[in-house]
Formats: structure tokens, sequence, C-alpha cells
């Protein structure tokens, strides 16, 4: 793959996708942070786009991971895009980030083991 892409959206945006930066990766990480953790494993499902949604924060995805074309942020609110260009994005993403989904498996492993052991850590004995 090209080591950038550059999408001209149906609403009239332009906008540029690479792989991401440290910086980005943190940002999903904190976006993630809500998600149902045993999803994770299918992040590159239908389900998981699903779950985005539900969230809304399909968007604010979006706005960590494109960039205008001078190399500046777009804001959510103008990445409302058609399902076929968010289908295209998304897709692209994993091309360009192909590590990215073990280390959101892994990052999930760590909640949900986190998340049982303050649980059974609170249990009544």
């Amino acid at each position: 793959m090209d080591e950038e892409k550059t999408y001209k959206f149906k609403n009239g945006i332009t906008a540029v996708q690479e792989e991401i930066d440290t910086e980005q990766f943190h940002s999903i990480i904190v976006l993630l942070a809500d998600v149902d953790v045993q999803n994770l494993d299918e992040i590159k499902s239908f389900k998981f786009l699903k779950i985005l949604k539900k969230k809304n924060i399909i968007a604010k995805f979006l706005s960590v991971i494109l960039k205008d074309t001078n190399g500046n942020p777009i804001p959510d609110s103008k990445l409302i895009l058609k399902f076929s260009d968010f289908k295209k994005v998304y897709d692209d993403f994993f091309s360009f980030n192909p590590e990215l989904i073990s280390e959101l498996k892994n990052f999930g492993s760590k909640l949900a083991s986190g998340l049982t052991s303050v649980l059974s850590s609170s249990a009544p004995k």
C-alpha cells in the first residue's frame, strides 16, 4: 500500500490517511476504552462498526485517523460520511496499520483481566 491515501468524499471534504502515529494510537485507545472489550476480537467486523455507531464515536474515530491535505485535524462535525466512503477509510485503516489489531486485542485482554481482578477482589467472601 502507498504511504498515504487521499479521499475526496461525497460531502465535499478531502482527507488524507496514513499509518497512525503514537499520539493517534493513544487517542484510539482512549476512544475504545468504553467499548465492550469482548468485541475487540471482532474489530474488523460489521459488529464492531455497530458498536462504534451505538457509542456515537464514528466521527471521533475518523477525526483521529484522518487529516486534511495540510496535515491538520478535521473536526468531527465535518466527518459525517456516506457509508461507502466510511467503509473505504475503515478498510484502508487496517491496511495501513496491520499490527494494530493485535495491539488492540492485547489492550482488550488487559482491560478484561484487570476488570476481572477488580471484580474478584471486591466480591464478598
